[in-house]
């Protein structure tokens, strides 16, 4: 009975974790401006900072 529900949630966390980079690749490869600027603001915070 344990070995089934530990199975079954390994299973679910196993298509999470597909789940989620899938979604984290796709909004990466729609998104890739959106992305360069907000690391361009970064680094704009953090060369003001450093000054």
């Amino acid at each position: 009975m344990s070995f089934e529900a530990n199975s079954d949630r390994s299973i679910n966390g196993i298509y999470s974790l597909i789940i989620g980079v899938a979604i984290g690749s796709l909004l990466y490869v729609a998104l890739p401006e959106v992305f360069q600027s907000l690391i361009d603001v970064m680094n704009t915070k953090i060369d003001s900072i450093g000054k």
